[in-house]
């Protein structure tokens, strides 16, 4: 499994607004965790920063 597969898992889930912060971010590390990936966490951050990164230029872009 890739990290940018799970930070996109995770933003997808964010937005659909669905189930509430707190519970989602519990879910989601108990998930990486018991699917034995709890090492990618630096790299699910860092993925997950480059996704917002990605979208907020597009914001940008099209409020100019």
């Amino acid at each position: 499994m890739r990290a940018s597969y799970y930070a996109q898992a995770f933003h997808d889930l964010a937005l659909a607004r669905k189930i509430e912060e707190s519970v989602l971010v519990k879910q989601f590390i108990a998930t990486v965790a018991q699917n034995g990936h709890a090492y990618l966490f630096p790299k699910i951050l860092r993925s997950l920063e480059r996704i917002l990164n990605r979208e907020e230029k597009k914001e940008t872009i099209i409020f100019l």
